[in-house]
């Protein structure tokens, strides 16, 4: 137990000072119970342990160089992570071709990292973050004093170049941890299933058991392992920067030193504490990394169910750890789904031997067996199950839980399992029915019947907005990229979070396609009840809200596209708004003569803040509290114009951002 006690101690003191009140409660209560439960030294052991993984996170290292020694550490497509005098850096540059190893020695200007995101959307500034990584060089001049003799990517990129195309990018991911989008992966992904490509843990101990049972034949068992572990030692090499892979190799390989050297002095728990306390000792941002918790988190609450409930059959075994694990993830299933699916178990059981069965295969071909065409063969069936089978995912929708709701759900779990395992019905049979009546609160969808809201959805450069009003939906305009799917990445997830099912009506005030791009994607994989397209439409009423069209020239082609565009006018939760669209100068001249006295207190700014709108006589007219700039960090347009941001604030209006911001809602 006492390496899980330095463990446990070392990682919640990383964690302490991320949220003092919260993880200094568990802290206190960990003590007084390790204390009582116990004996003292073990107590001071998890007190030492939580003391210095709390003064590791609060440790900053912050140093200005003309010049930074170091060693590239992780190499993608277009950038690479540097490490340089404990400093970590992103370091861009397109077509990279560093490799991990290369001593390298960069002259750049330092900036802190400030990449753009979206709703819901995958924010890299934390990804890197979370590595250890908080700044730039910027401008970099690269000299390379040293080159690695191994030629890692060449390798990879020459052992991808047998496969199709259309199967590369799936491969790359199943062996070396990453890989472009591909069809395959987005329906793994859409059915929750994405970790079946991460499991790189679960494949390699497969590949291990292979090898060893083959060895079996003329070796004892702790040498067919110990070859076994041998062969695989060019993979490992060749994707060390997929964790999964680098955990199993440190565990296994710390297995067979206690088998060898230590005559069997650990049991597997404690190898398991003492490969994760190494790990980060080496590098204590593993701590704060998916691939470390997950990994980690699981292999110790499969040991521990599998020692509790000995006396249950092993089937029944298999499915009670079958359901712990469901439902003990899910928490880490609404923070990167924003859903559960209650078929992702049932696909998980059917899928897994099947992808143990490619990764095998696409191991051996790694060591130049001819198997190429039989993956491409299996990968084919996957793409034709999901192309021809049209399974209905069965989500439950629900934002991610706040940290103190997940930590009492997860406490609640864990004493409901406990006391199931010695068998105390007093006690299981009602935290059962807690943790039950919490999962109901978390997944029914109170919050879109009880209030009214808009939420300016912070799509990047483009625009769109949800209304939601007595459970009813309206969502004007989907925004649109040209290197990502806004709807995917942005819109339903967002919608998910919000507990939403399905749009009642979508708005497309006009074509340009900052407004509508996502308009196809989100129709194909969401389900759109309505999209109102006619004048005859208006008066449009979704709920509380009676939405009118004010621009009369909204339904013609003959004055340009943006003048063409919808400007729509509501009142909700008891504020009036105005959303401009792209709207020109022109239309807002037209909507005054028409309506002389109109006025609003929330204005969304015409065409994200460019000076062809917002005029200086309509907005004195209209006189709004506040206005919302739906516009994308860092955009090539110089939006908002300084002449937009000169007349809202001569009139005392306050400016809010999308790019600031993120996502702004009013109720």
């Amino acid at each position: 137990m006492i390496f899980l006690f330095i463990l446990s101690g070392l990682w919640l003191g990383l964690y302490l000072s991320h949220d003092y009140v919260v993880y200094g409660i568990i802290s206190i209560f960990l003590v007084v119970f390790i204390f009582y439960k116990y004996k003292k030294k073990f107590c001071i052991i998890f007190i030492t342990a939580l003391a210095a993984g709390f003064s590791l996170s609060i440790i900053k290292i912050d140093n200005v160089k003309d010049f930074y020694k170091g060693v590239v550490i992780e190499s993608k497509e277009n950038y690479f992570l540097f490490s340089s005098s404990f400093e970590k850096f992103y370091v861009y540059e397109k077509a990279n071709d560093k490799e991990v190893g290369d001593i390298l020695s960069i002259s750049g200007e330092k900036i802190p990292l400030n990449f753009s995101s979206i709703e819901s959307g995958f924010d890299f500034t934390n990804f890197l973050n979370d590595k250890g990584v908080i700044y730039e060089l910027d401008n970099p001049s690269i000299e390379i004093l040293f080159k690695t003799p191994f030629a890692f990517k060449r390798t990879r990129n020459n052992f991808l170049s047998h496969f199709s195309t259309y199967n590369k990018p799936l491969v790359s991911s199943l062996l070396f941890g990453y890989g472009e989008d591909s069809f395959v992966k987005d329906k793994l992904s859409s059915y929750h299933l994405y970790r079946l490509i991460n499991a790189g843990g679960l494949f390699v101990n497969a590949f291990l058991f292979l090898f060893a049972y083959l060895f079996k034949i003329k070796l004892d068992d702790n040498k067919a392992k110990l070859c076994s572990y041998i062969c695989l030692l060019p993979y490992f090499v060749i994707s060390i920067n997929k964790f999964a892979v680098f955990r199993v190799f440190l565990v296994q390989g710390l297995l067979l030193v206690n088998n060898f050297l230590l005559k069997k002095r650990f049991n597997y728990i404690e190898i398991l504490c003492i490969s994760a306390i190494w790990l980060l000792i080496f590098d204590y941002h593993l701590a704060y990394q998916d691939g470390f918790i997950l990994g980690y988190l699981i292999s110790i609450i499969i040991y521990f169910i599998s020692n509790s409930f000995s006396f249950i059959s092993k089937k029944s075994r298999a499915f009670v750890t079958a359901l712990f694990v469901f439902l003990f993830f899910i928490p880490f299933e609404l923070e990167y789904y924003h859903s559960v699916s209650l078929l992702s178990p049932i696909l998980t059981i059917i899928l897994t031997p099947l992808f143990i069965i490619i990764n095998t295969f696409n191991l051996l071909s790694l060591y130049h067996l001819p198997l190429h065409g039989v993956i491409d063969f299996l990968l084919g069936g996957v793409s034709s199950f999901f192309i021809n089978i049209n399974i209905n995912a069965l989500l439950i929708n629900s934002a991610p839980l706040p940290l103190v709701v997940s930590i009492i759900y997860e406490l609640l779990l864990l004493l409901c399992f406990y006391y199931f395992s010695i068998r105390f019905k007093p006690f299981s049979r009602p935290l059962a029915l807690i943790v039950t009546s919490l999962l109901c609160l978390i997944f029914i969808p109170i919050k879109p019947y009880l209030r009214d809201q808009i939420y300016f959805i912070n799509v990047g450069q483009g625009d769109s907005a949800l209304i939601i009003s007595k459970g009813r939906t309206a969502l004007i305009d989907t925004g649109g990229s040209t290197y990502q799917d806004i709807a995917g990445e942005c819109l339903i997830p967002f919608f998910r979070k919000m507990k939403i099912y399905s749009i009642d009506y979508l708005l497309i005030t006009h074509e340009d396609f900052d407004h509508n791009g996502a308009k196809d994607s989100l129709m194909n994989n969401y389900k759109v009840s309505n999209v109102v397209d006619r004048e005859e439409c208006f008066p449009l009423k979704v709920g509380n809200v009676l939405i009118n069209n004010l621009n009369p020239y909204a339904f013609t082609n003959d004055r340009g596209e943006n003048n063409s565009s919808l400007v729509l006018d509501f009142t909700l939760a008891g504020q009036k708004f105005l959303l401009m669209g792209d709207a020109s100068k022109d239309i807002e001249k037209a909507i005054l003569r028409i309506y002389p006295t109109i006025d609003c207190d929330i204005l969304k700014v015409g065409h994200h803040g460019s000076n062809t709108s917002s005029g200086f006589d309509f907005i004195k007219t209209i006189s709004p509290r506040e206005a919302v700039i739906s516009v994308g960090k860092n955009n090539n347009y110089g939006h908002p114009h300084l002449d937009v941001l000169n007349t809202l604030r001569h009139f005392g209006v306050v400016i809010r951002r999308t790019d600031l911001e993120g996502t702004i809602c009013y109720y």
